[in-house]
C-alpha cells in the first residue's frame, strides 16, 4: 500500500494523533492536535513518518493490512510486539 499517497490528502489539514498501550503499563500520552505538514514513507517504506512541523514527525510502524489500514478518516497501525496502536484521525 502506497500510504504516502493515500495519506497526501491530509497535508495542511487538523488531524488527532494517538498512541495507545495495549498493556496499560506505560503512561498514557495525551491526543496531539496537529496540523500535518508532510507524509513520507522512510526505512525502505516500513515506516510513515508524519510530520508535525518541518522537522518533528511522529514514526509509525507499518504491517499487512490486517495490522495497518485506513477506515474512513481513521488511519491505524496496531504493533502487536510493542502492543501499541497508533491513531491519525482526520478531523
Amino acid at each position: 500500500m502506497d500510504w504516502e499517497q493515500k495519506l497526501s490528502g491530509w497535508v495542511g489539514r487538523l488531524v488527532d494523533i494517538r498512541i495507545e498501550d495495549q498493556v496499560g503499563l506505560d503512561p498514557l500520552a495525551p491526543p496531539k492536535l496537529v496540523t500535518l505538514h508532510q507524509v513520507r514513507l522512510v526505512d525502505n517504506n516500513r515506516v510513515l513518518a508524519l510530520y508535525i512541523n518541518e522537522f518533528q514527525f511522529l514514526s509509525v510502524p507499518l504491517f499487512a493490512e490486517t495490522h495497518t489500514r485506513l477506515n474512513g478518516d481513521t488511519f491505524e497501525s496496531v504493533d502487536e510486539h510493542a502492543k501499541l496502536i497508533y491513531k491519525a484521525i482526520l478531523l
